[in-house]
Order: C-alpha cells, then sequence, then structure tokens
C-alpha cells in the first residue's frame, strides 16, 4: 500500500479520470472523451482498446486463461493483489473481496471479452496520455485498480456512504495513518455501476467529496500528476 500512500501525500496532483459515459460492460469505445484531472483543469487522454487490467480470485485463473485464449486475448503479468491488511477497520464486505486476490493484463481487443467478466471482479481498460518532451512528444501507458481513496469533509462520511451504496460502490475504510486524516477508501467491482476510473469521478464532480485519487498502476508505477 505504499504506492497509494505516496499518491495521496500530494491531494492538489492526484488524478481522477473519467469517461462521459458510465457503463461497466466495456463498452468504452462509445465514450466521447476521456480525461483526468489535474488540480481542477481536464487534461485529455486516449482509451486503448487493445490492453485491459484486470482482477480475479486465484481459483478462476485457469478458466481465464482458457476462455481468453478461445477469443484470441492473451493473460499476462499475473501477480498477487494489493495487500489490505494497514486498514485496521477494514470493513467486513471488503475483507471477503481483498483477503485473496490476483491481477493481470489482458493483450489484445478486450472488447470480445464480456463473457469472461463473470470470472472478473473488476476491470480497467489502460489509457494514454501524451506529453511534451525535450525530444518531442512521449506517451505513457496506465490503468486502474479496483479501489480509490474519496478526502470527506467533516461530517459527510454518512452522506459519502450512502452515495456508494446507491452505485454498487464498497466502502474499505478510512486511511490506514493519521496523517491522511479525512481519506476513505472504497473498492469498484463488476457490480458497480461504473468502472473504477469513472467512478471516481462521479463522486468527485458530484460533490459528495473534496478529492478523489485512484490506485494507478503503468509504465512507471503508480502515476501521480501525470
Amino acid at each position: 500500500m505504499i504506492k497509494k500512500f505516496l499518491t495521496l501525500l500530494f491531494p492538489l496532483l492526484t488524478l481522477m479520470v473519467c469517461g462521459t459515459a458510465c457503463e461497466n460492460d466495456l463498452e468504452v469505445e462509445d465514450v466521447a472523451e476521456a480525461y483526468y484531472w489535474c488540480d481542477h483543469e481536464k487534461i485529455p487522454m486516449e482509451i486503448m482498446k487493445d490492453k485491459a487490467f484486470i482482477s480475479f480470485y486465484p481459483e478462476n485463473e485457469e478458466k481465464l486463461k482458457t476462455e481468453l485464449l478461445n477469443l484470441g486475448l492473451t493473460l499476462t503479468d499475473v501477480k498477487d493483489g494489493e495487500d489490505y491488511s494497514q486498514y485496521h477497520d477494514l470493513s467486513e464486505e471488503a475483507s471477503k473481496i481483498l483477503s485473496n486476490y490476483k491481477t493481470a493484463t489482458v493483450l489484445g481487443d478486450y472488447r470480445k471479452a464480456k463473457s469472461v467478466l463473470s470470472y472478473t471482479i473488476g476491470w480497467s481498460p489502460y489509457y494514454r496520455v501524451w506529453e511534451a518532451g525535450f525530444e518531442g512528444p512521449y506517451s505513457r501507458e496506465f490503468a486502474a485498480t479496483i479501489s480509490f481513496s474519496a478526502k470527506i469533509a467533516n461530517g459527510e462520511e454518512r452522506k459519502v456512504k450512502e452515495f456508494a451504496k446507491q452505485n454498487n460502490v464498497i466502502y474499505v475504510g478510512p486511511a490506514f495513518t493519521d496523517f491522511l486524516e479525512g481519506w476513505h477508501t472504497f473498492i469498484v467491482t463488476n457490480q458497480a455501476k461504473c468502472n473504477t476510473v469513472e467512478m471516481a469521478n462521479l463522486f468527485q464532480e458530484s460533490g459528495v467529496c473534496e478529492y478523489t485519487s485512484i490506485d494507478f498502476i503503468g509504465e512507471l508505477g503508480v502515476l501521480a500528476g501525470i
């Protein structure tokens, strides 16, 4: 969880990623515009349709490999999921999901993979952001895990939890250190109304929290304030 801690150290540089659509069904090609928030500025990004990041239970790994192979897709970079043991007040519902799970990257046109979503906990497309460099533009690729955190104003915790429940988002617990007072973590599964990046943005733009911070993975690890 060190990477989550480092991400939250810089709230003004926190990424908040979303699309204009909010459907958790792989139909990201219908998103008119994708962007992330850098402070209060929208920065455009490109949705990649040839790579996705998924979370799943270990007992489904072989099923996923077989089904994806039949679809012409490949399951790669399989790793254990994040360790959430730092959360002393981990909710019972979150504990059941986070106690033992894996993550992996799916290579190929993942829009073919609707039939295997039942074997996954959650998913995210990879995104590409272009930046200016000394030798010309260069890009970074990243995806979201199933978790994001939200900075909640005093007295608003109950309101945010209710908003999460309405959107089928699971509450994990408060930040694991007093330094991050007011930050709370949530997880977004396939039962939610959006994937993680869209849901974090929905929290931010609906005004139920002050900031959101997504737990990203990518070429350079967690990308905060790209």
